[in-house]
């Protein structure tokens, strides 16, 4: 029998510098967009642009402080979901990756 899996691959680009903290080991969190382009039925050249929550743990976030907007990055990883309450009522969530490989791509 073939246990539960929650493994998630992404290859993007950040959409801002990461935020770096005094402490080196401290989680980084960051925005990578990954587009998919195709064409449709019509020869249009179409695509569609979705932005991922990126949060890096551990040794991982001294190499994730280095990454710049425009830097094209692999990620590798779980995904995770955090619930919250605003603190204007109501409650949101949102899906991180944490991430168990990161590297920054030349291609």
């Amino acid at each position: 029998m073939i246990s539960d899996l929650n493994r998630v691959v992404l290859m993007g680009h950040p959409g801002a510098d990461a935020t770096k903290d005094k402490n080196p080991d401290a989680p980084i969190t960051f925005s990578i967009a990954t587009t998919a382009r195709w064409i449709d039925k019509a020869a249009q050249r179409q695509s569609r642009t979705d932005w991922h929550n990126i949060v890096v743990f551990n040794k991982l976030s001294r190499f994730a402080a280095k990454l710049k907007k425009g830097d094209r990055v692999y990620l590798e990883g779980e995904l995770r979901t955090s619930k919250w309450e605003k603190t204007l009522g109501g409650e949101t969530s949102s899906s991180f990756g944490t991430r168990s490989m990161l590297r920054r791509s030349t291609a």
